[in-house]
C-alpha cells in the first residue's frame, strides 16, 4: 500500500482561508442589505402614492419578510463563524437566501 502525503496545514493557508471566508460573509451581507434597501425604497414610494394601500400593504409584508430573512441569515452566519475553528475554515454562505 502506497503512503499518502499528508497535506500540511500552514498558518498562512489558515489565514488565507479565514480572509476568504470573511470576504464571502461580508459580500453576502452587503447583497442582502442592498436588497432590503431596494425593498424599503419601493415600499416608501408605494406608501406615498394615493390609492395604492393594498399594494403598499403587500410591499410592507414583503419588506418585513426580507428583514426577517436577513436577520435569520445574519444569525446563522454568525453561528457558523463562531463554530469555525482551525480544522474547517470554510463557512457556508447563502443560508436562508432566496
Amino acid at each position: 500500500m502506497a503512503k499518502r502525503k499528508k497535506r500540511r496545514n500552514s498558518l498562512s493557508k489558515l489565514l488565507e482561508d479565514i480572509v476568504d471566508d470573511t470576504k464571502d460573509f461580508v459580500d453576502d451581507l452587503t447583497d442582502r442589505a442592498r436588497d432590503v434597501e431596494d425593498d424599503l425604497r419601493h415600499a416608501m414610494t408605494d406608501g406615498l402614492k394615493t390609492g395604492k394601500k393594498k399594494k403598499s400593504k403587500k410591499r410592507s409584508k414583503k419588506l418585513n419578510k426580507s428583514v426577517r430573512s436577513l436577520h435569520e441569515s445574519i444569525s446563522e452566519l454568525s453561528k457558523q463563524v463562531e463554530q469555525t475553528d482551525g480544522t474547517g475554515t470554510k463557512v457556508k454562505v447563502g443560508a436562508g437566501s432566496h
